[in-house]
């Protein structure tokens, strides 16, 4: 049997983490979060190969997504790694330079969210999600 394929997400707002975790409910995954960039560091070096995604806030108390990005790219290679915020247009140029995949803005459409999963987990969403929602 195939082991499910390691989600981590890092965002200090636990709203925002309820919200990702309904959405990779929908794809086969395993959801780890965590409130801060270290915590989620923590999560990447004890899942290691098993991690396909990493969703990190550009700000968070502490560290931001975007300093632990070439921790997170050494630990798990493998793994796509997303960074969002409010405002992503600062962190952007930055970000996609140190390895990061892609940056979205807060706040997330459902549509954008689902596609990214499928195309980072190789799978079909499920018909009951609608694309109009969004956080």
């Amino acid at each position: 049997m195939e082991e499910r394929r390691v989600v981590v997400v890092a965002d200090d707002e636990e709203m925002v983490r309820d919200f990702l975790r309904v959405v990779f409910s929908r794809v086969e995954c395993r959801f780890l979060e965590a409130a801060t960039a270290e915590e989620a560091l923590e999560l990447v070096k004890r899942e290691g190969p098993r991690v396909a995604l990493v969703m990190l806030d550009a700000v968070m108390p502490g560290k931001g997504g975007v300093e632990i990005i070439p921790q997170v790219r050494l630990e798990a290679p493998q793994a796509k790694v997303v960074l969002f915020s409010g405002s992503p247009g600062p962190f952007r140029k930055r970000a996609l330079a140190l390895g990061a995949h892609e940056v979205m803005g807060k706040p997330f459409r459902l549509d954008a969210l689902l596609s990214m999963a499928e195309k980072v987990l190789g799978q079909e969403r499920q018909a009951d999600m609608t694309p109009a929602k969004a956080l």
